[in-house]
């Protein structure tokens, strides 16, 4: 796996460990990552695709298509597309050098 399918595989399982084992810390795990990632815009925008992905990809073209789907049929449709829209605004903050973490914990809180 490259860098990119690494991280989006990280986001996935940190996304199924939430709703399926009900860790919670699974969510600021992911926001850590996220925010600790070298490229840190890359790394919002890796998670707003992805959280785009669960709402409408096939899940037989995810990485995990039973991850996918577990966590599709777990989270509602209207918090994952909220998560992905605080993280394209996310992005734009981090341009005025705003608080990444702060930043990326706002993203996954729209799950919780």
């Amino acid at each position: 796996l490259d860098e990119g399918e690494e991280l989006t595989g990280t986001i996935l399982d940190l996304l199924h460990r939430s709703p399926m084992r009900g860790e919670s810390a699974a969510l600021l795990a992911l926001a850590a990552i996220v925010s600790n990632h070298a490229e840190v815009k890359d790394a919002i925008a890796a998670l707003g695709t992805v959280l785009c992905d669960i709402v409408g990809l096939d899940p037989r073209e995810s990485l995990d298509p039973k991850k996918l789907a577990e966590i599709r049929e777990r989270i509602p449709a209207a918090k994952l597309l909220a998560a992905a829209d605080s993280a394209m605004a996310a992005i734009r903050w981090v341009n005025v050098n705003a608080d990444v973490r702060l930043l990326a914990e706002s993203v996954v809180a729209e799950l919780a």
